[in-house]
Parts: structure tokens; C-alpha cells; sequence
């Protein structure tokens, strides 16, 4: 027989996955309603590079060139794999955005997890449920229904993954590694990424200093170094 506590668990989970299931799959609705297969605003200064990619005369330089103040390598990958799938249909770009939602929203329950311990679901379900509020509200509409905002998600995800692996457990040299892999992932995808790399250098000054620590560092000067190169200045 079933325990009283435990048919209020799985009733309380089952809530608050409702809950939280609710807000997506209605922004799901909204954007394939409303969304348009037709380039908008900066996605008509991708042509040049989708004309190169499709006539076979694509340049690395084009990938890795500026946009405003970013650089979205990430971005420009993932878009030209889109290009050659489905004959560049943006709708399938938006929707691609919505899993990295889906993947940003796992992430922030994992550090609540993380972060309330010992961690009880009817203490916190709230949160998870605000959380999922923000995630998925219709006022950043635009964030959904404009494909190459899938560049701040690409972002976003990788900073929270970064974040993580800083700050979780013992300081490996592994985990360090990855983490900068993930910060390099964050700033190619938007130019707001650049921010993990401070964040990164306080943890890591932080942990007791030792070879590999200040080999990290220089590496952080090299990438940003290199990040700015052909940046005009202000």
C-alpha cells in the first residue's frame, strides 16, 4: 500500500511538471503559429556567406568574421547546417531555438538542485515554476520568432554549463579545460559570452595558485587577444 507521503510526492511532481510544461508548449504553439519563413533584419547579411556555402567557395574567415560587436561562429555553423537540411527554412531554425530552451531550462534546475541541499521538491516547486515562467514568456516573443536570436541561446547555455563546472566539486585540470572550452563556445556564439572569462579568472585566483592555474590565465589573454583581432575601434 501506498504511503500517504509518497502520493503527495508524485502528485506534487506531477504539478509541478504541469506546471512547467504549460508555458513551452504554448510558446510552441505561438511561434508555429506566427512564424514567418522569411529572413529579417540581420539575417539578410547572412546571404553572402549562404551563397558562398552553397556555390562551395566558403571562406573560414567568413565564419569567424565580426557581426556588431559579436562573433558568432557557433551561430553561423549551426545556421548553415540548417541551409543545407532544410533549404535555409528559418522555421526550423526557431524551433531549434525552442530545444536550446528546453536545454537552458534543465540546466537552471540543475543548479537549483545543486544549490539548496539537502533539496525538497515541495520547498522549491515554486521556483521551478517561476522559473519556467520567465523561460518561456511570450513578452520575448521576439527571442523565438527571430531565428538568429538562436545566437544568445547558444550563449546561454554554454555560460550556465561553464558556471557549473566552475563551481561544483574539486578543481581538476580537466574541469578547467572544459570549462574554458565552454566559455570559448559562449563568447563565439555572442559577444556577451566574453564575460565568463573575468568570471573565469576570479575562480580561478580563488583556487591556491600552482603551474596549470597560470598557464590557464595566459590562455584566457590569448583567446581574447586573438577574440578582438580586426575589431575597429570605437
Amino acid at each position: 500500500m501506498t504511503s500517504p507521503n509518497t502520493s503527495k510526492d508524485k502528485a506534487l511532481i506531477f504539478l509541478t511538471a504541469i506546471c512547467c510544461a504549460v508555458p513551452f508548449l504554448y510558446i510552441c504553439y505561438l511561434v508555429n503559429k506566427y512564424a514567418v519563413n522569411v529572413p529579417f533584419w540581420d539575417d539578410w547579411a547572412q546571404i553572402p556567406m549562404i551563397n558562398h556555402f552553397l556555390d562551395g567557395n566558403l571562406q573560414l574567415s567568413e565564419l569567424w568574421a565580426q557581426h556588431n560587436e559579436h562573433r558568432p561562429l557557433i551561430f553561423r555553423i549551426v545556421r548553415l547546417f540548417f541551409v543545407w537540411t532544410t533549404n535555409w527554412n528559418l522555421v526550423y531554425e526557431m524551433n531549434f531555438s525552442l530545444f536550446l530552451t528546453v536545454l537552458i531550462f534543465v540546466t537552471l534546475l540543475w543548479l537549483v538542485r545543486f544549490t539548496h541541499r539537502p533539496f525538497e521538491l515541495k520547498s522549491y516547486a515554486w521556483l521551478l515554476i517561476f522559473i519556467a515562467l520567465l523561460n518561456w514568456s511570450p513578452t520575448q516573443f521576439e527571442n523565438f520568432l527571430w531565428a538568429q536570436m538562436m545566437c544568445f541561446f547558444f550563449q546561454n547555455i554554454f555560460a550556465l554549463l561553464s558556471i557549473i563546472i566552475l563551481t561544483t566539486g574539486t578543481h581538476g585540470a580537466w574541469k578547467v579545460i572544459f570549462a574554458a572550452i565552454l566559455a570559448a563556445l559562449s563568447s563565439y556564439s555572442s559577444g556577451a559570452g566574453l564575460f565568463l572569462w573575468p568570471i573565469g579568472l576570479i575562480v580561478l585566483l580563488v583556487i591556491p595558485a600552482n603551474s596549470f592555474n597560470s598557464s590557464c590565465v595566459k590562455w584566457k589573454a590569448v583567446f581574447l587577444r586573438n577574440y578582438s583581432l580586426d575589431i575597429p575601434a570605437p
